[in-house]
């Protein structure tokens, strides 16, 4: 996820939106990664595959 976060705080200013989308169903797990990666973008989670599909 570093690439992405990168990406984020370069093209901000720019308009682009980074949305990340956890397939995971533990919405627990998937806040704690997203907190120890440092995301500064939004993380939704998907955990019946709705979007996914």
């Amino acid at each position: 996820m570093p690439v992405w976060q990168q990406l984020s705080n370069e093209l901000r200013n720019s308009g682009l939106q980074i949305i990340a989308l956890a397939l995971d169903a533990d919405e627990k797990a998937v806040i704690e990664w997203a907190t120890k990666e440092a995301l500064t973008f939004p993380v939704l989670i998907d955990k019946f595959h709705i979007v996914a599909d």
